[in-house]
């Protein structure tokens, strides 16, 4: 990353807030991802800067401002949440990429099979899922954490709540791996593609035989007393499984990654284990990994920027929680913190609703391998690589401990 008085950017960007930066390519090379942000915050000129990468966007650097573009919509708006943006795509995620009130008649369809109350049976088939898969690699002595643990549980979690096989994962990884974290908007649009054309397939059948699962309700449901259309349901079920199949999945490489480098932090867990749920939210909000775009759609200024209706800019979500405005030692992980603050679900309208069956899924991991895998560890550093994109997350993680 390097200031620069040479790229092109738009007459209204002063030259001095330009910063050649491509955030497919930040912090690859870094084993802390979250850390490197808060360096690229230390070196940037004031609270924002313009790259011309990726189509040419704002970076907001404050968080408060973060949670700002993420929220008012009057100002920022969902209707682009990819950078660069998908221009050759025919419909947009659903209701992802939509602002209120639409946004708001399709979040009442799924929310009911993801709100708190009615998600113990499904935490339940979890942590039987973690005790099983803990089990069958815990007399090794190692795993490869991400495709034996992080990549299983809560992908398959997600597609019995969705009712869709579980040969398919390994495939709709793939797919979601592409759609969150090229660059390429043309490989991105190929994935969707296949994506959708799996999802019809799938929608047809639920059609003729509904059943109790999400993606039934999807398909029958009704939009304002209308009944939903077809790209309606195919876009709302598509951005469900996208959060279904990659979110959690690198939450869970990051949560294993620091206690992997922290036995003190274990050792809290393991005493006490009432620190399990504080745990989950000062790890989220120190290890965030969502980063969405919005569009801007009036003239507006954020610290002292002028940004034009038309412009994209970028909203990270860790930057909010490793402000030191916001938190104090925001580096520093806490968990006996009064209160962890963080936007890891997002932020107003767009909070993800799927944050109550998350902090399950992650509670029940700390829960389930503290007790059988206290005493665990890094294999080596040399592999350890992540993935950036609107999701970041861990490529490979090798984990030992004795046997």
């Amino acid at each position: 990353m390097t200031a620069t008085k040479d790229l092109s950017r738009p007459a209204h960007v002063p030259t001095e807030l330009v910063i050649d930066f491509d955030w497919f390519n930040f912090g690859t090379k870094f084993d802390d991802l979250q850390l490197e942000w808060e360096r690229l915050r230390e070196k940037a000129p004031g609270g924002i800067f313009w790259t011309p990468r990726n189509g040419g966007h704002w970076v907001p650097l404050g968080g408060e401002d973060v949670a700002t573009v993420l929220s008012d919509y009057t100002r920022f708006s969902a209707i682009d949440i990819y950078i660069p943006a998908n221009v050759n795509r025919t419909a947009q995620l659903i209701p992802i990429e939509m602002d209120p009130p639409e946004q708001l008649d399709f979040r009442k369809i799924i929310i009911p099979f993801l709100a708190s109350k009615n998600l113990q049976p499904v935490e339940d088939r979890a942590r039987a899922l973690t005790i099983s898969l803990i089990e069958g690699f815990l007399a090794r002595g190692e795993c490869e954490f991400v495709s034996e643990f992080a990549a299983i549980l809560p992908v398959a979690v997600f597609l019995d709540l969705m009712g869709l096989p579980q040969d398919d994962r390994e495939m709709l990884r793939g797919f979601g791996e592409q759609i969150t974290r090229s660059s390429d908007p043309e490989q991105r649009l190929n994935s969707q593609k296949a994506l959708e054309g799996y999802l019809l397939g799938w929608m047809e059948q639920r059609r003729q035989d509904p059943g109790d699962d999400l993606l039934s309700a999807i398909v029958t449901a009704d939009v304002n007393g209308r009944e939903i259309t077809e790209t309606e349901a195919l876009m709302l079920a598509m951005n469900v499984l996208l959060g279904g199949l990659d979110t959690v999945v690198n939450m869970l490489g990051f949560f294993a990654l620091f206690l992997a480098r922290n036995p003190g932090h274990r050792k809290q867990l393991i005493e006490n284990p009432e620190l399990v749920k504080p745990a989950v939210e000062e790890l989220m909000r120190r290890h965030s990994i969502v980063a969405n775009g919005r569009r801007v759609i009036q003239d507006t200024e954020m610290s002292g920027a002028q940004l034009r209706a038309g412009d994209m800019i970028l909203g990270s979500t860790v930057l909010y929680g490793t402000d030191a405005s916001i938190t104090s030692d925001p580096f520093t992980v806490d968990f006996e913190r009064e209160s962890s603050k963080h936007i890891a679900f997002g932020k107003g309208n767009h909070v993800c609703p799927g944050q109550h069956l998350a902090r399950r899924e992650l509670k029940v991991f700390l829960e389930e391998w503290m007790k059988r895998i206290p005493d665990f560890s890094l294999q080596s550093t040399d592999q350890l690589q992540i993935a950036v994109g609107h999701v970041a997350g861990l490529t490979s993680l090798e984990l030992r401990w004795p046997s």
